[in-house]
């Protein structure tokens, strides 16, 4: 094994995404990347024993950086820290054997209730719909909403093939959209049940929380293990406004209703320019298990960290309690600030324009 360059995931788990992308992880570039992989005449079967993840498999035993992982490398140039080196701890118990799909992360579809301004079309069905409403009343389309489909549902994985892939399942993630509220995401979920398969599965759900009801969290208990990965990007009116149409005393309520299930949660937030003065009153209203996802923050666009002016960037430097959980984060704002170079002027406009046009 080569430290710099193995990972777990490519040797246990099997991802895709609504609408046929197949990558590594979901951490790998998106549809609009050259790095991307989509087919639709692949499976989540003959993804994983394909060419693209056998080369990428050979690779990282042989210490070669593999142009699928980018990102990871990216980060990890930049502060040392990148999702690979947190899965590798993660799930390190699951990589014994030869290449074998133990792991499946999966986004059936678009569907959501919320409409979050960091998403895309790709995340909320709802933001596919806001972004043909502005383009009728003759608003310009914030990038983010601009890139992707329109439609309510995109393609999903074969619901057929993640039910015959159950039996040697450990880990059954789903993302979305919002997982609670998809159809196909409770067939799988029942079958599972049904099957007994769910007593050897550790379910992981990327959510919002502001779904889950009694019925839902009964049905959830049925599994070993469940982790909850709760996305909240906003403490009080701040979470209003980005996570539209819901609201933080809700979502409060939310949560303590399912603090009184056996269900371990977890709190991510994307840093970016809406929050990133408010993100240290999230962390003490939630405490350590927040984790401030450097990662995926919006990048070079109108609500990207790198056009946030440096005293604000410092401001948040001095007040969010350094763990490891943010340090990535910390390390990237200490080098914007390190930089010190001005947000052009076009960018800064763009940023008024986008703001205006949600407000609208």
């Amino acid at each position: 094994m080569t430290k710099d360059t193995y990972c777990t995931l490519p040797f246990i788990h099997s991802h895709m995404s609504a609408g046929g992308t197949f990558k590594p992880c979901c951490n790998a570039y998106g549809t609009n990347s050259k790095h991307t992989v989509r087919n639709s005449d692949y499976t989540l079967e003959s993804w994983f024993h394909g060419p693209e993840m056998t080369q990428l498999r050979e690779d990282m035993m042989q210490g070669r950086r593999n142009d699928l992982c980018t990102r990871c490398w990216q980060d990890e140039d930049r502060s040392g820290h990148s999702i690979r080196t947190r899965m590798n701890h993660k799930f390190a118990q699951l990589a014994s054997g030869p290449p074998a799909i133990k792991y499946l992360d999966l986004k059936l579809t678009n569907q959501c209730n919320l409409q979050c301004m960091m998403c895309s079309p790709q995340d909320s069905n709802r933001i596919g719909d806001e972004a043909q409403q502005m383009q009728q009343q003759g608003l310009r389309v914030p990038i983010n909403y601009a890139n992707g489909p329109t439609q309510t549902m995109i393609k999903s994985p074969s619901i057929a093939e993640i039910n015959r892939l159950l039996p040697n399942i450990k880990v059954l993630k789903f993302t979305g959209g919002e997982p609670a509220i998809q159809p196909e995401v409770l067939t799988v979920l029942d079958t599972a049940i049904q099957q007994g398969y769910s007593k050897q599965i550790e379910l992981n759900l990327t959510t919002n929380a502001t779904k889950f009801n009694r019925r839902l969290l009964d049905k959830l208990s049925e599994f070993a293990t469940v982790k909850l990965n709760i996305s909240v990007d906003g403490y009080g009116s701040v979470y209003d406004y980005i996570r539209y149409p819901f609201k933080w005393e809700k979502w409060l309520e939310r949560i303590d209703e399912i603090k009184q299930y056996d269900i371990k949660c977890s709190y991510t937030a994307v840093p970016q320019l809406l929050n990133i003065e408010n993100l240290h009153k999230l962390q003490q209203q939630l405490g350590e298990d927040i984790y401030l996802n450097n990662y995926i923050h919006p990048d070079g666009i109108w609500n990207s960290l790198d056009i946030v002016p440096k005293p604000i960037l410092q401001y948040a430097v001095d007040n969010i309690i350094l763990n490891d959980n943010n340090k990535t984060l910390i390390n990237y704002i200490k080098q914007l600030i390190e930089k010190g170079e001005p947000a052009y002027k076009e960018r800064l406009e763009d940023m008024v324009t986008t703001l205006k046009t949600f407000d609208t």
